[in-house]
């Protein structure tokens, strides 16, 4: 039977990167607060180019970011 990995399996998944998830959590939790929620909105507004979820991560890690870079993707 084949085995599926999982977030969570620890040979995986280092410690350093469930602590980063779980602050993302914690720090998602910040915004359901009508000024903050308020605050997301006119974030997400002013970087309509990119994807809802990214600038979501960026919000909750720098709430004062401009822009930023993504990755490119190119096809050959």
């Amino acid at each position: 039977m084949l085995q599926e990995n999982t977030l969570f399996d620890p040979s995986i998944v280092r410690n350093d990167d469930l602590a980063s998830i779980d602050e993302l959590f914690h720090r998602s939790v910040e915004l359901r607060s009508t000024k903050k929620f308020i605050d997301f909105i006119q974030f997400t507004s002013r970087l309509r180019h990119y994807s809802l979820f990214n600038n979501a991560l960026v919000y909750m890690q720098n709430p004062q970011v401009t822009f930023y870079a993504t990755e490119i993707q190119y096809s050959i």
